[in-house]
């Protein structure tokens, strides 16, 4: 660099602390002589994680997130050698696209890294080329793994559909899907009360207040899965999700799995065809709804770490809004989690454009299904009637025979007719627009933000920090669910990121 930087962040890091090879104070030692050999007089901070394994992602270790809370353009961050930051190639290089992003040269005490150099920058692009190359290489192996054991019958594994789980396969080999009892009598309830007409916000608010688990805590894979709650949007999800009617999709592909042109029912139906698109039909239109005028536009989005409820705004005693706010209420009472209104908008804001400011913006659209197979064989079954007619002696008379020509002519042009149209399947269908998703947010208001975000099914859990009365970063107590978003986006193969 042409220039000397005026701060110096030394980064150290063990997996145990009795690792003396490797100590926490001998790594800062030697990176604060690299230092001061190089850059007399720059300032030096250091950050530590002890007893942190180098398998965690940089970006979730608490003292490098504080790292990279302090650092600011021109500043150089040493290491002591390229396995105290990441230990993978992938894990590395999304760490040095961070720091070059924020205009923060890296040098390694040991290790032949120097981007503070020409050649340590063309390393640099070197290393991002393999680790993009060794990307791809993982998707595709994950791809080829999940397409053959879906070939099998066999489950891979993560987050099954609600409605379903996972069992032990039949032959002892592995796991597969089956029709999970508990959801489907939800789903069930769920459809019959959305086709009588009422509304999805109002059985999504009976089913929490019963403590009926959300799809996401239901299906969670973890043992102690963050808090939940149903909303409209994991409502209008169950209802449009395939299995219910006991389709299945392609891992693959995205579409329904099918066997001479129709969709291949491979688990018993929960509810049938008719009764998911009459449900569906009944859904109101998402017009970007706004939050109450007496709410934040953040409203339904921001959400307690600990209950798993909806945070409400407060005033200050200026009376002017200042936070969010959720103590459980009289039900559920617990210790108060409280977030800066300022903090929680910038913190949204800084994730949705991280994530999503270079992915096209897309909506989901529900299309309803075109089939006419019930139609031709009701015709199908006319024609089989007026021929056993005839035979039996009716239309015998001159004008019997005109009039069973003229009938038989007529339904066999309508079958030619519906059998010439195509057969099109009830589902979600995305559709891409020219906007960037980051152009969208950035023309949005805060109203129509909150709104795409909460008919998205995104929120954002805050927690208590660990220590009572102390000041943490919110990006540390904070917790994105992407809800819809990674499939919607993984369809337009728009992104490559882990939104989960």
């Amino acid at each position: 660099m042409t220039e000397a930087p005026s701060r110096v962040l030394l980064y150290a890091r063990v997996s145990r602390t009795a690792d003396n090879s490797t100590s926490i104070a001998r790594q800062l030692a030697e990176g604060r002589e690299q230092a001061t050999r190089r850059w007399p007089g720059a300032s030096v901070l250091t950050f530590t994680d002890d007893g942190v394994s180098g398998a965690v992602d940089p970006h979730r270790r608490e003292g490098f997130r504080a790292l990279m809370a302090e650092w600011r353009p021109g500043d150089v961050l040493i290491f002591w050698r390229l396995d105290r930051l990441a230990r993978s190639l992938l894990g590395f290089a999304d760490t040095m696209r961070s720091a070059q992003e924020a205009g923060v040269m890296l040098l390694s005490v040991h290790d032949v890294f120097d981007l503070t150099t020409p050649d340590g920058r063309m390393q640099a692009n070197i290393v991002a080329t393999f680790a993009e190359w060794e990307r791809e290489l993982i998707r595709a192996r994950v791809a080829a793994t999940r397409r053959t054991l879906h070939k099998a019958g066999r489950w891979p594994g993560g987050r099954a559909p609600y409605g379903l789980m996972a069992a032990p396969h039949p032959d002892g080999e592995g796991r597969t899907l089956v029709r999970d009892p508990k959801a489907a009598k939800v789903i069930r309830e769920v459809v019959a009360r959305v086709s009588d007409g009422e509304g999805i916000t109002a059985v999504a608010r009976d089913l929490q207040d019963r403590g009926i688990p959300s799809p996401r805590m239901h299906t969670s894979v973890k043992p102690d899965p963050k808090p939940s709650a149903w909303s409209s949007a994991s409502v209008r999800d169950v209802l449009g999700h395939p299995n219910i009617v006991g389709h299945q999709v392609d891992p693959m592909t995205g579409r329904l799995v099918r066997e001479k042109g129709l969709p291949v029912e491979v688990w018993e139906p929960i509810v049938s065809v008719h009764e998911r698109d009459r449900a569906m039909a009944a859904l109101p239109t998402v017009t970007g709804r706004a939050a109450t005028r007496d709410r934040h536009p953040l409203y339904g989005v921001v959400t307690c770490g600990v209950c798993g409820s909806n945070m409400h705004r407060t005033s200050g005693s200026n009376g002017e809004t200042s936070a969010f706010k959720c103590d459980g209420g009289r039900k559920d009472s617990h210790g108060v989690v409280t977030a800066r209104i300022a903090d929680v908008e910038a913190y949204v804001q800084a994730s949705v454009l991280e994530s999503l400011g270079g992915a096209l913006y897309a909506q989901r659209k529900w299309v309803g299904g075109a089939d006419s197979r019930a139609d031709l064989e009701r015709l199908r079954a006319f024609l089989a009637e007026l021929e056993e007619d005839r035979k039996a002696g009716l239309y015998s008379t001159p004008e019997g025979r005109d009039r069973f020509r003229r009938q038989y002519a007529d339904t066999e042009q309508e079958i030619h007719e519906l059998e010439a149209r195509p057969v099109v399947e009830s589902g979600w269908q995305v559709v891409p627009t020219e906007d960037r998703m980051g152009d969208a947010w950035e023309r949005w208001t805060p109203d129509e933000r909150g709104s795409w975000l909460r008919d998205s099914g995104v929120t954002v859990a805050i927690s208590r920090p660990a220590v009572k009365r102390t000041r943490v970063l919110l990006a540390n107590r904070a917790t994105v669910d992407w809800g819809t978003l990674p499939e919607l986006y993984m369809e337009l193969n728009a992104l490559s990121v882990d939104m989960d």
